[in-house]
């Protein structure tokens, strides 16, 4: 329109309608990159948001024992799993020492196996023990630890726990069972060979018996004998 209406500027003109041309070209691409930077900035907070949410909502609805435990082996965070599996709110957990809750014949493996967390970053460990509970009683549990000192976010060894106490239980019962069938087997097996030696010696008595030339105490006893062999 502006060559159409005045004809042919001086280039002093084209050289200044190029220049805003050229710089309100770079307003809007840095415009544009902007809302492009903070659109996908304000994208990565909510992903980051809803992903905090959801382990949130895990973490909260989860049967197992989550703790997060430093270097020391100090308890910082317990999830609220511990009420049902330890009889302790999560609070009451914080700021003991892990080891406390474990059962004193436990308590040489459980260090040995915190120690394996603490030297292999990364690379998760498991271990079945035994942990106190508020009532003094304990129970069975399988956990796993993994090293994420590295992690800003936690900053210490992450202890998942899952109470077993149940499947070991059953473990026993059938372990004992097994055990009864064993001895079973075992004591058919010598009722079997104890009757086969009875039955020889019913008939021989039998055939002593049978002999006439034997006197009648000698029989009685043989008769005695044979009673006993049967009961």
């Amino acid at each position: 329109v502006v060559f159409t209406v005045r004809g042919h500027p001086a280039p002093e003109a084209i050289l200044r309608i190029s220049w805003s041309l050229a710089v309100l070209f770079m307003i809007l691409a840095a415009r544009e990159i902007y809302f492009i930077r903070d659109g996908t900035r304000w994208m990565a907070v909510e992903v980051e948001r809803e992903s905090r949410a959801r382990s949130d909502v895990l973490v909260r609805h989860s049967s197992d024992v989550l703790m997060v435990v430093d270097s020391g082996l100090t308890i910082r965070f317990a999830s609220p799993a511990a009420v049902s599996a330890l009889g302790k709110p999560a609070d009451a957990l914080t700021g003991q020492l892990l080891l406390g809750l474990v059962h004193p014949d436990d308590i040489a493996k459980g260090s040995e196996f915190l120690d394996r967390v603490l030297r292999a970053p990364g690379t998760p460990q498991t271990l079945a023990w035994r942990l106190r509970r508020a009532d003094g009683t304990y129970r069975n549990f399988e956990t796993v630890g993994s090293n994420v000192m590295h992690e800003s976010a936690v900053e210490g060894l992450v202890i998942n726990s899952r109470d077993i106490t149940d499947r070991v239980s059953l473990e026993e019962k059938l372990r004992q069972s097994q055990k009864l069938e064993a001895i079973g087997q075992l004591v058919g097996g010598i009722a079997h060979n104890f009757n086969n030696i009875l039955t020889s010696t019913m008939m021989r008595l039998s055939f002593l018996r049978q002999n006439p030339s034997l006197p009648d105490d000698v029989i009685t006893e043989i008769e005695a004998l044979d009673k006993e062999a049967r009961r």
